[in-house]
């Protein structure tokens, strides 16, 4: 309890791969996820996040973005009836436009591109991913980490610097509009971040640190959900007759999760699976 009450700011902070732009001291202290300390700048960003995106009331207000989008993605899998469809890009691009339009009001990619997988967020938010996923000697020899001898972290901010123009660009947009009078119809993430005046550095790290914490997992647990529901007709079986107990009608609502608990369990499964095979994965590569 001592730890808990008295030591927890000491105990608290966390290991920053060096290939984030978080580990720069400078950017540190505008992150959510990696901040060393808990400063003025966390604390706003934390009471921020939790008004806006994750307190019951705004999860609430989100559940017509999220059905709407669910709803674009089953017409969109409907159309390529016959074809071959990539379900990780297909959930990556509706998840992505779940989020952009519950932080910026707008659609981030085009399900009808069939180049969906390569857009320019996309490619950034993957390649993040795969870098920090790379064994890094600076991680194992901080003392070596000046050198970056395997110029992960020169190639971690360049995607950082992209990423902050295509953001530079959104917020630069939605600062005109509100100067001429042209806003959305309710105010979203960005409008509250814009009121608050958070320094720009500030909205792109958390920007890319959210869209990434939102996108890769959700779409690497659905991938391997279908993958071993596939490999286990018993399971799938148990979870079509399910579906079709459930869901009377074509329409898809959130209130229809509560009554899924075969597909819950199913994909907590997955989840944990998916999660130890990654980190069995990169020990064997490390070995290799």
């Amino acid at each position: 309890m001592e730890i808990l009450r008295i030591h927890d700011r000491n105990l608290s902070g966390r290991h920053v791969p060096h290939v984030l732009a978080a580990k720069s001291l400078e950017l540190n202290r505008f992150s959510l996820g990696w901040s060393l300390k808990c400063n003025e700048f966390w604390r706003n960003l934390r009471t921020l996040c939790r008004e806006e995106l994750f307190s019951s009331k705004a999860i609430s207000s989100q559940a017509c973005i999220r059905e709407t989008k669910v709803k674009e993605m089953l017409e969109f899998i409907g159309k390529r009836e016959g074809k071959v469809v990539r379900i990780r890009d297909v959930v990556s691009a509706v998840v992505l436009n779940m989020l952009g339009n519950i932080m910026v009001s707008r659609d981030l990619v085009n399900l009808e591109d069939e180049s969906v997988h390569t857009g320019e967020i996309n490619r950034i938010l993957r390649n993040i991913s795969d870098l920090a996923s790379i064994p890094n000697i600076s991680d194992i020899y901080p003392l070596l980490a000046p050198l970056d001898l395997q110029r992960l972290r020169k190639k971690g901010m360049e995607l950082h610097q992209r990423s902050s123009e295509m953001w530079k660009t959104i917020i630069k947009d939605r600062k005109e509009n509100r100067e001429i009078g042209i806003a959305p119809n309710h105010q979203d993430f960005l409008d509250a971040i814009i009121k608050k005046g958070c320094p720009e550095d500030q909205v792109n790290l958390l920007f890319l640190e959210l869209f990434i914490a939102g996108t890769d997992t959700s779409s690497w647990v659905i991938e391997w959900t279908m993958a071993e529901l596939i490999r286990n007709p018993r399971c799938l079986k148990i979870v079509e007759d399910e579906l079709a107990t459930e869901i009377k009608h074509n329409s898809i609502t959130e209130s229809h999760v509560a009554n899924l608990t075969y597909l819950q369990v199913c994909i907590k499964g997955c989840t944990l699976l998916c999660h130890f095979s990654s980190l069995i994965g990169q020990l064997s590569h490390a070995k290799l």
